[in-house]
């Protein structure tokens, strides 16, 4: 916990917000004086660590705000790891490991760093299977008037069918 603490405080904008919220110090540097001011209300100090309080959404029944430790760098990749490739949570998609990284932790960028690391999960890619790409959707070609004999003209081929003689295997099609 102490290894924890310290992270945060290395940390140039947690370093500052703790000041803040802790003795009301406000930095120097006047982009991290906004950003500080900005961030305060989202945040407190529990027990020595900095903390953010987290809105949840509830689809039945009421909402509710939880306070979630604010993670410095060294820590992210073993939350990640807890959240998705621990064996209790057993590679889970993405939906599922956003919402327990969401009740548990939280750090500038979580969303996109739990993206990138469920994507390049070597277990989950590996039991996904192979998908061949979709063809392309039909699409409604535009319609032109006609003045006369092959002033639209269709191409097509049949094909593979039984090899002629001279190889050969397609049949071309024009249709005026």
């Amino acid at each position: 916990m102490l290894r924890f603490i310290e992270e945060q405080k290395r940390t140039p904008w947690m370093m500052a917000l703790i000041g803040f919220l802790e003795s009301d110090a406000v930095p120097l540097d006047a982009q991290l004086r906004v950003k500080v001011l900005q961030m305060a209300p989202h945040y407190v100090m529990r027990n020595g660590v900095l903390v953010r309080r987290v809105h949840l959404r509830a689809r039945a029944g009421p909402a509710c705000t939880i306070s979630v430790p604010v993670i410095p760098l060294p820590f992210i990749e073993t939350v990640l790891h807890y959240c998705h490739a621990d064996s209790f949570s057993s590679h889970t998609g993405l939906k599922k490991t956003v919402g327990k990284v969401r009740k548990r932790a939280y750090w500038q960028g979580w969303k996109r760093d739990v993206n990138e690391y469920v994507r390049v999960c070597t277990v989950c890619g590996s039991s996904k299977g192979y998908r061949p790409c979709k063809n392309g959707l039909m699409q409604r070609m535009p319609v032109q008037e006609l003045s006369g004999p092959i002033s639209l003209l269709l191409v097509d081929t049949i094909g593979p069918l039984v090899t002629t003689p001279r190889d050969n295997t397609y049949i071309l099609v024009f249709a005026d």
